[in-house]
């Protein structure tokens, strides 16, 4: 018999991270409106002469980055959402092999396929997987308010007179 909460914890999990999905839109929204931002500005004909034109293109440029970084961790936040979720579905079935073994033979294919050292633990339990995905989130969603902050910064500074 399989341990349910194992098996709880990889559903609860894969559906958590589903929501990076909706975060990596939003953001490629944001990522658009920063490129149309950018692409507006007005050259500067001997330099800027107010902080805020200054500001305004490094500001965009920074929401760009944050965005680059938000997408890096959105696809990773994705790919262990498809394996929480696949852990999930098998140990849902009657004579599935325990999550331990499971876990293992996934460390063992990560090495194989170049996706981690060889160096790599291989005996991690569910419990620091869980923890560790969580936390990736989490750094999708910041990287993400960094690049909502600067764009809506970016923003307010091209509607604002220069004096």
């Amino acid at each position: 018999m399989i341990d349910r909460s194992a098996l709880h914890s990889a559903r609860v999990m894969a559906t958590l991270l589903a929501q990076g999905q909706r975060i990596d839109l939003w953001s490629l929204g944001l990522a658009l409106v920063t490129v149309l931002s950018l692409l507006s500005l007005p050259l500067p004909a001997e330099g800027w002469e107010s902080g805020a034109s200054l500001w305004t293109p490094v500001l965009l440029g920074a929401s760009l980055l944050a965005a680059l970084a938000q997408r890096a961790m959105a696809m990773h936040v994705s790919f262990d959402a498809a394996i929480f979720r696949a852990w999930a579905d098998d140990w849902a079935k009657d004579g599935a092999a325990p999550p331990t073994a499971d876990l293992a033979a996934f460390d063992a294919a990560l090495i194989q396929c170049g996706l981690s050292p060889p160096s790599a633990p291989t005996d991690r339990p569910l419990d620091s997987r869980l923890g560790g995905a969580h936390r990736l989130l989490k750094r999708q969603l910041a990287a993400f308010g960094v690049q909502l902050i600067c764009l809506a910064i970016a923003l307010l500074a091209i509607g604002l007179p220069s004096y």
